[in-house]
């Protein structure tokens, strides 16, 4: 949450995966890590599930808003976060 709102600080907008779902992993094709690493100046550590690909980190936004997931192994149920929360 602290890390998309420090970018937003400065780019005023989320990186936009046009509200589509994503996961959030450290791979080059993946257009929210690039764009944080890039933030970052080339150095950004993306947490990664222990348990992926079963269970992941998503992240989804329109660049206004956000909303970073996880599914709960423990709660079988998902866990949300949003720039407003």
């Amino acid at each position: 949450k602290y890390t998309m709102k420090a970018y937003f600080s400065v780019r005023q907008q989320f990186p936009s995966t046009s509200g589509q779902q994503v996961r959030l992993e450290a791979k080059d094709d993946n257009s929210v890590y690039q764009a944080l690493k890039a933030f970052y100046g080339g150095s950004f550590h993306l947490r990664v599930d222990p348990e992926s690909p079963t269970y992941y980190y998503g992240y989804t936004s329109d660049g206004t808003t956000f909303e970073l997931t996880a599914y709960l192994t423990s709660k079988k149920t998902v866990f949300k976060l949003t720039n407003n929360s």
